[in-house]
């Protein structure tokens, strides 16, 4: 890069390591961090020849945002999905779009496989008659709390890229089997092989035959896991999603879950009417989108914007969702 290019960032955080990594491309970083004044970051933006922009800030971006970056060439999302950008319109300012799609699934496994654990275990605390004042007692515990272990239980997996090759491995220390519900991917194929518990089966198949359901399909599956669906799980089967919420139907899920078809749900992605309907039910624990947070997920996703940005403006650009340049040839 002979030039200085800008770079705006809004809420992703950079190490030290990183600045200077930027810094030997050729790019002049200023950064708002999450407590920052949202104008001001915009006004920075406008003239800025990249624009890096985290989950947070995507919240809050005003329907202008696009309109705003006058200059910009390229906005790297700091997630997986880019939904929530207008690729259209991007296109039409000659602005690609990047994400960064590998950084937070160890963490979203994780996450996944923590929300399982506590459904199996009965964790979520909550009383189980209505005369209980919160935590139960231990003879009630024992009693009435018994959980079930998942050692040699299955495990079906909807939804099979990077989060969901982190899962399987997961399930794998556990002793459980693990089934997914995708056709072979190429680039996945190889590693699949090494679990000796994991195949590849239609999606009917995994609901049927699995003890416990996660979700982890990609942005844009609507109405996956309906009424149908969860009529052909297993009885009791548990049930967690960390993928979108849109694949989920909830009014089904809460009539499977009052009928006990399925036995608990763990869910990190759900609609705010979603949300009210089902937290009063014990047997459901609500995360709020928060699987891919930790702290090391935060450092991966700063190197991965780095090596976005970097790569772009050598010309060699990597992970781009949508290339503005050749949309604009076509």
């Amino acid at each position: 890069m002979n030039t200085t290019e800008k770079l705006v960032s809004l809420g992703i955080c950079f190490s030290d390591k990183d600045k200077l990594e930027l810094e030997k491309a050729g790019c002049a970083l200023s950064q708002y961090d999450a407590a920052g004044d949202l104008e001001e970051a915009l006004a920075a933006a406008k003239d800025a020849a990249a624009v890096c922009v985290s989950n947070v800030w995507m919240r809050h971006l005003p329907p202008d945002f696009l309109g705003r970056l006058e200059k910009c060439r390229l906005l790297v999302v700091g997630s997986t999905g880019t939904d929530t950008i207008d690729a259209d319109d991007a296109a039409l300012r000659g602005i690609s779009i990047a994400n960064c799609p590998r950084y937070s699934a160890p963490a979203v496994a994780e996450h996944a496989f923590a929300l399982l654990l506590s459904l199996a275990r009965r964790l979520n605390n909550r009383p189980e008659r209505p005369s209980d004042p919160g935590l139960v007692s231990y003879t009630a515990a024992v009693t009435l709390r018994k959980g079930v272990e998942l050692r040699g239980k299955t495990l079906g997996i909807a939804g099979y890229g990077h989060v969901g090759w982190h899962l399987a491995r997961l399930a794998s220390g556990f002793g459980m089997k693990v089934l997914v519900a995708k056709r072979n991917p190429p680039w996945l194929l190889s590693r699949l092989i090494r679990h000796r518990h994991a195949k590849f089966v239609k999606f009917g198949a995994m609901l049927t035959q699995s003890d416990a359901v996660v979700s982890v399909v990609p942005p844009g599956v609507r109405g996956l896991f309906d009424a149908e669906a969860f009529g052909r799980m297993r009885p009791g089967c548990l049930f967690v999603n960390v993928g979108r919420a849109q694949a989920l139907d909830e009014e089904a899920l809460h009539s499977a879950l009052e009928n006990g078809i399925v036995g608990g749900a763990g869910l990190d992605a759900f609609s705010p009417a979603g949300a009210q309907a089902l937290r009063p039910l014990r047997n459901v624990i609500l995360s709020p989108h928060m699987a891919w947070n930790t702290a090391e997920a935060e450092g991966r996703l700063g190197r991965e914007c780095v090596k976005n940005i970097t790569s772009f403006f050598a010309g060699k650009p990597v992970n781009l969702v949508m290339d503005a340049s050749r949309t604009q040839e076509e």
